[in-house]
């Protein structure tokens, strides 16, 4: 057991260090999911942070996702915290172009956190992590060697959305080093 997280460890951490550029980015999207009443589409402003590394032709990293949805009154509040831990490969068409178009997929979880309140009684709930697979299309402007715009469509499937994947747009600032 022991052996196989060591080799887990140097394949996702050290292998890829002695070919690959250390990547962080971080952006903001634009997420449509539907609203509380299943029938209309509300949009969502997320934080997302990426971090991993960068090939000649290829990316493997990891994002996290989160957002917050609130609203109420003094008597009654609702709010929802939501999550998202996805790995990615994305795979770089033309790399030596100032202007990239890339395609990637990801898997990864999923979690919701409900706090409700009700005159003096408040209630935290935590829902239980949905698996999560999403793919990406998308491009990277490369601005300097250190820094890239990242621009992208998403689309995720997951339990928690059945029947209808959840569609982002998301625009990120790269560093590389």
């Amino acid at each position: 057991m022991v052996k196989s997280l060591m080799a887990l460890l140097y394949v996702l951490v050290l292998a890829p260090a002695a070919y690959a550029e250390v990547t962080f980015a971080v952006g903001s999207s634009l997420t449509f999911e539907y609203a509380t009443d299943g029938r209309s589409i509300e949009a969502r402003r997320p934080l997302d942070l990426r971090a991993g590394y960068r090939f000649e032709t290829a990316d493997l990293y990891l994002q996290y996702s989160t957002y917050r949805v609130a609203g109420g009154t003094n008597l009654v509040f609702v709010a929802r915290d939501h999550e998202e831990l996805l790995f990615w490969g994305r795979r770089v068409f033309v790399p030596e172009w100032k202007f990239s178009p890339y395609l990637a997929l990801g898997i990864g979880a999923q979690a919701d956190r409900v706090e409700t309140a009700l005159g003096a009684q408040y209630e935290r709930k935590t829902g239980v992590p949905q698996g999560l697979v999403a793919s990406a299309l998308g491009a990277r402007a490369i601005l300097t060697k250190a820094i890239d715009l990242q621009l992208e469509s998403r689309m995720a499937f997951s339990s928690g959305y059945a029947p209808n994947p959840m569609f982002t747009l998301s625009g990120l600032v790269g560093f590389y080093f």
